[in-house]
């Protein structure tokens, strides 16, 4: 190394330093985000969670005990539990108890269904793709646990005994979903996250290229003399960024399928991925109504930049909203009702996971796409509303947040 390039190295690494500094984007992104944004967020999912943990102990969950099940003194314990609705299950002579089970859950009578099991113990049935029976599943294992901790308590201090000498009754958990029943509920609880961030990820730095880029490439001039009206060039711009978001979220919606089939089909996992053409449909369309929004979002805020660096500082607080919401959207227990179909960004999340599960609820769902449609017209409406005002294409400066609603108030005529 010459002599002299250490210190003319330190020098350049200050003066870039101090440069940065003085950059109030740099500082915001680099150093408030990351002390705000995540303590926020976990504190936000902590929150949530809590939230979840209380509409499940809420939620009732019927079980139904297979004929001689459980014993009367067992039997009457677990009657006492709050939020287990426990019934009684007559079947005809002939029918194995897992059959009994399939025909109680085929026909909506029970979350959980508790039987004999062949050997000593009890058998637990339940459905791993539906959501109330996993959350009835660990109630009922912990107030069975609960139950036959006390059984063996009394009977250990009536028979004078140490209640660890006696065996605990053994509980075998058997899963009566099918494999592709399962699979799909994989991936209804991992696509949606991965199709919504390249999606947005696919559509961001065109957004961004086609607004602060080009003003910083001194063409945005050049595309205002265009002889076709200023709604035709920024609805040319709007499609482009949707197709590259739409491109991004099938290509990479095809190489998950294609992926996880060969990895869970491939294990001992046994799990069948396939999914029919109804549900891709389906997936593809949330996903270009989700990106009608996005797309438009970011057209709008992009613009607000001078070049193409500042463009995606603008933008990255947007991209991170959209990036965390589906991430809050995802959690266990959180469904698509009246209430979440309305949320932006949560809706998406929740109708791509019932379009992947086949559990589609036609009500929510029909409510959740007009509402991503509205949503879409809207953030369309704003970016179209900025992208008129030229001021803003020929802006020396970037334009703070701060003055957005300048130029969405409309221009008062001239008397």
């Amino acid at each position: 190394m010459p002599r002299g390039s250490g210190a003319d190295a330190l020098r350049i690494f200050r003066m870039e330093a101090l440069a940065a500094a003085r950059d109030r984007h740099t500082l915001l992104y680099a150093v408030l985000v990351p002390l705000l944004v995540y303590p926020l967020l976990f504190f936000g999912m902590a929150q949530w969670i809590v939230y979840r943990r209380g509409v499940e102990e809420r939620t009732v969950v019927r079980v139904t005990l297979l004929e001689g099940a459980l014993a009367p003194p067992l039997e009457g314990r677990l009657q006492e539990v709050t939020g287990l609705r426990i019934e009684k299950e007559t079947a005809p002579e002939g029918l194995l108890p897992i059959e009994r089970a399939q025909a109680l859950f085929a026909g909506e009578r029970a979350d959980i269904a508790l039987a004999k099991a062949e050997g000593p113990g009890l058998s637990l049935y339940y459905d791993s793709g539906s959501e109330l029976s996993l959350s009835g599943r660990r109630r009922v294992e912990r107030a069975l646990e609960s139950c036959r901790e006390k059984s063996r308590t009394m009977a250990a201090t009536e028979r004078g005994l140490d209640a660890g000498a006696l065996e605990a009754i053994a509980l075998r958990k058997e899963d009566l979903a099918s494999a592709e029943e399962t699979g799909r509920r994989v991936l209804g609880a991992m696509l949606p996250i991965f199709l919504l961030l390249m999606s947005v990820s696919g559509a961001f730095y065109l957004a961004v290229d086609v607004t602060a880029g080009e003003k910083e490439r001194k063409t945005a001039e050049t595309t205002l003399l265009l002889p076709v009206p200023g709604r035709a060039v920024f609805l040319g711009k709007f499609l482009a960024v949707l197709g590259a978001g739409g491109l991004a979220c099938a290509l990479n919606l095809g190489s998950m399928l294609i992926a996880s089939r060969a990895f869970f089909e491939g294990t001992a996992a046994g799990l069948s991925v396939r999914l029919p053409a109804a549900s891709v449909a389906l997936v593809l369309l949330v996903a270009l109504l989700f990106l009608a929004l996005a797309a438009s979002l970011l057209l709008g805020v992009a613009l607000l930049a001078r070049s193409f660096r500042e463009g995606q500082s603008y933008a990255t607080p947007l991209f991170t909203l959209l990036i965390l919401l589906p991430i809050l959207a995802s959690q266990p227990g959180t469904r698509l009702t009246g209430g979440t179909a309305l949320v932006p960004v949560v809706n998406a999340t929740l109708a791509m996971r019932e379009a992947l599960e086949g559990s589609i609820q036609t009500g929510p769902f029909l409510l959740a796409l007009l509402a991503l449609a509205a949503q879409g017209a809207l953030g369309f409406a704003f970016a179209q509303r900025l992208h008129a005002q030229a001021a803003l294409h020929l802006a020396e400066e970037s334009v703070p947040f701060s003055r957005i609603l300048e130029f969405l108030r409309p221009k008062e005529g001239k008397a």
